[in-house]
């Protein structure tokens, strides 16, 4: 009657113990994926730091490269005469020669005269099926820079040949008298093909967000929120991006991790595929370049930290539940142990209880 009472209060125990372990391995596995994300995510943002650091000195070294072109060009005495002939057929006809030797040594898009109207009267592709020759480029903030007397910075889509490009002015002058604007056009194609890393985007965005450098072509022309009416206007006015949908990527915030010295604070946040695909998570961490107008962007995926905290948390859930199973087994063992010993204590006291109640009755 007592071993069939003992069977029911074995098998509660048993099931109260396995409700223990799979409360346990719950609350170690959502303890462990926390602290795990957290450091797996910490690492991910030191290397995209890293990688930033790599990405904005490129960019930098690439712009310091030629920003002291113009400026060379324009402090010639020969490039001043032709200025000051710039109406003249045969001036202009070797200021077209000059610039097109100069773009050749330096390796630049475009080299190109202006007039202090804005009219373009001589440029290295002067022989080419769309040259600049004849245009007036006098909307463009480099230009209106150059003619302040400032190093005109600015970088768009070239509204004749189409190809982006950043662009450097500077000022020409004589005895007072401004004549023009020396412009050099410098192509950054190649250094974004360079960009190749799988599991990481690297995006140079504009003061408005629109996205005009890229790793990921989907992502080109794309701005990071909806362009305000102010934002489109003011777009439109120096025809950086002229004929182009600036359409916003979908972004999803995901949260922040914080802030370190010299870059903005990384953002998580996941973002959805052109062709309608699903989204990926990024840690993105941001520099500003105010010299060149522009913000550096570096998203590094997530999909490692992830994996690497979700098998964390499930070796720490294998580990506390076959921890916490085996000391169940040896409490139960030690349980049945005890009981074991008591019923066989019980019984040698029975025993002993009949002998002396047989003996007595002799």
């Amino acid at each position: 009657m007592e071993a069939r009472m003992e069977s029911p209060r074995r098998w509660h125990r048993a099931a109260l113990g396995l409700v223990a372990a799979g409360a346990a391995t719950g609350v170690v596995v959502a303890v462990t994926w926390v602290w795990a994300s957290a450091l797996f995510l910490d690492q991910t943002h030191a290397r995209a730091l890293a990688r930033l650091d790599l990405y904005s000195s490129n960019l930098a070294g690439a712009l310091g490269r030629y920003q002291s072109v113009p400026t060379l060009l324009a402090l010639r005495s020969d490039v001043v005469e032709l200025f000051r002939r710039s109406r003249d057929p045969e001036s202009r006809a070797r200021a077209n020669l000059l610039t097109e030797t100069f773009n050749r040594l330096t390796e630049a898009e475009d080299t190109y005269f202006m007039d202090a109207e804005g009219f373009t009267f001589a440029a290295s592709n002067w022989n080419s099926e769309r040259p600049f020759v004849g245009h007036n480029f006098s909307y463009r903030p480099y230009f209106q820079e150059a003619m302040e007397g400032r190093l005109g910075r600015y970088f768009a889509l070239g509204t004749t040949s189409g190809r982006r490009g950043y662009y450097f002015a500077y000022q020409v002058s004589a005895e007072e008298e401004v004549l023009g604007a020396v412009v050099v056009k410098i192509s950054l194609a190649d250094i974004e093909a360079s960009w190749t890393a799988k599991d990481e985007g690297v995006i140079v965005s504009d003061p408005h967000g629109v996205i005009f450098i890229s790793s990921r072509p989907a992502w080109r022309f794309r701005s990071l929120a909806p362009l305000d009416d102010a934002a489109r206007r003011a777009i439109a006015e120096n025809r950086r991006y002229e004929a182009v949908d600036l359409r916003p990527l979908d972004i999803a915030e995901r949260g922040q991790i914080g802030e370190t010295a010299g870059a903005a604070g990384a953002r998580l946040l996941s973002i959805s595929a052109a062709d309608g695909g699903s989204a990926a998570e990024y840690l993105m961490v941001s520099r500003e370049m105010p010299a060149a107008g522009w913000t550096v962007n570096v998203l590094a995926s997530t999909d490692l930290a992830r994996s690497q905290s979700l098998t964390a948390a499930l070796v720490a859930g294998l580990a506390c539940l076959i921890t916490v199973l085996i000391a169940t087994l040896i409490a139960q063992r030690r349980g049945r142990l005890v009981e074991r010993i008591a019923y066989q204590r019980r019984a040698s006291e029975e025993l002993e209880r009949r002998v002396v109640e047989r003996t007595a009755d002799l």
